[in-house]
């Protein structure tokens, strides 16, 4: 069964964005791009019983996963976030949610795509347990990663009583979840949310 993307603000990002950076100095061009993410956006919407008319449908899937861990109460923890089915992907935003009762976050390491940082996370509302994130390939050709190959870590200071315990998922709350291929097909994200045990 086919489904359709959610954002058409995100095309937008994704469409300007790749001319802005993929080394274009012409305004023109740039002006171009614009223009055809605007008028992407007003097609994106299908009217009641023309969905199948969509031209960015959601297709397939991308499995994410988050390591399951036990800490004792004080100890930092750093979980990996790994992926099965990473090929051709362009775009990735979503929101990481946890139990901040339990987690506190500390930092981020170990970036396994290209041009991933600090940069492409939203730290600021961590202490409600959420982290917010958004990466794409400025080179617009697709990215591939092996199968459960850690894209990034997250880093937690374990901070629940001994006996508590918190989820590790992708939820679309602030940022919803949106992760495309080359072929400008969304896919859905099928998660194996991993959990952390205060011991």
């Amino acid at each position: 069964m086919t489904r359709y993307f959610k954002s058409p603000l995100f095309l937008l990002f994704l469409f300007f964005f790749a001319a802005q950076w993929s080394g274009c100095s012409d305004d023109k061009v740039r002006d171009a791009a614009k223009e055809q993410a605007l008028e992407a956006t007003k097609k994106s919407e299908p009217e009641v019983g023309a969905a199948k008319n969509n031209i960015f449908p959601v297709e397939g899937s991308i499995e994410m996963l988050t390591e399951g861990k036990e800490v004792s109460k004080g100890e930092e923890v750093c979980i990996p976030i790994r992926a099965k089915g990473f090929k051709e992907i362009v775009s990735m935003q979503y929101t990481l949610q946890w139990d901040p009762a339990v987690l506190k976050f500390k930092s981020l390491r170990n970036f396994g795509l290209p041009g991933l940082s600090n940069q492409n996370f939203g730290t600021h509302i961590t202490d409600k347990g959420k982290l917010t994130h958004a990466w794409f390939d400025i080179n617009v050709k697709g990215i591939t990663r092996p199968d459960d190959k850690p894209l990034y870590e997250v880093c937690f200071e374990a901070i629940g009583a001994p006996g508590s315990k918190t989820t590790i998922q992708f939820v679309e709350d602030p940022t919803i979840i949106e992760i495309a291929n080359i072929n400008s097909a969304f896919l859905e994200l099928k998660q194996v949310p991993g959990m952390v045990k205060i011991k």
